[in-house]
């Protein structure tokens, strides 16, 4: 859980010290918690693409159907985390003096995050292709 934590509190931190205001979501929390729930599903899809690839040889990004899925599958995680980070007040219990802080500094932690969220998304299409490559040679 803490990933996932860390991947919140260093956008919500670099919102606050800019003072972002006035975009078209809500508040900071909200923006914050919608780029962590997209930078963890495009590292669950890599995942999800791993497995069905070592365990079936099948490239699930083929199947047309599965990209609708995942787009929805995407959404429900980012009314996940909006439910668990918002709603049950999880940044309020990280930012209480009981939770154990993280020790980077906000600049460091928003580009750690930045570049996890690159990162993510270049596996998705690396996997992709390396999947696409390795099963046409098969075929």
């Amino acid at each position: 859980m803490r990933f996932f934590d860390f991947l919140v509190f260093y956008p919500m931190a670099s919102f606050q010290k800019r003072n972002v205001t006035g975009w078209d979501w809500q508040t900071s929390l909200n923006r914050a918690v919608t780029l962590a729930a997209i930078s963890t599903s495009f590292l669950s899809l890599a995942c999800l693409e791993l497995i069905f690839f070592l365990a079936l040889r099948i490239n699930i990004l083929d199947i047309w159907y599965n990209k609708f899925l995942f787009l929805g599958g995407g959404v429900l995680l980012v009314f996940l985390f909006n439910y668990i980070y918002v709603r049950k007040k999880r940044y309020e219990y990280i930012m209480s003096p009981q939770y154990k802080t993280f020790r980077l500094g906000i600049t460091a932690g928003v580009i750690t995050c930045f570049l996890i969220f690159i990162l993510s998304m270049l596996l998705v299409i690396g996997i992709g292709i390396i999947q696409g490559n390795f099963l046409d040679k098969f075929k």
